[in-house]
């Protein structure tokens, strides 16, 4: 199992990517919320799925796959039974509601 670790941003923040034979299962999202007001996190999987019949030229897809909310001064997690239903199928990245060096997180994964 691997950990990525990122500051709130609202800029795309990548945390991992998985090869196209496989996928990421998120075993854990910590956010420690240091900063001066809430912080809204979203975690969105960046990918371009394969080519089909239906559609031979895929385009880029963006996709949330979890958000959080965390308070001033609190931590929150999800467990791996939270994040059982989340596949990442490309590019997991965070962004934040607003850029903050206080707020931490820490996303634990493994590809199968």
């Amino acid at each position: 199992m691997a950990t990525a670790y990122a500051t709130a941003d609202t800029t795309p923040v990548t945390l991992f990517t998985v090869d196209l034979a496989h996928r990421g299962k998120l075993s854990s999202i910590i956010v420690d919320n240091q900063s001066g007001g809430s912080r809204t996190l979203v975690f969105q999987d960046v990918f371009t799925p394969n080519a089909s019949v239906g559609t031979p030229s895929p385009v880029l897809q963006t996709k949330i796959r979890k958000q959080i909310t965390v308070g001033n001064l609190l931590s929150g997690s999800l467990d791996e039974l939270d994040l059982e239903d989340v596949d990442v199928l490309g590019i997991l990245q965070v962004v934040a509601d607003a850029i903050s060096v206080a707020c931490k997180i820490s996303v634990s994964y493994h590809e199968e």
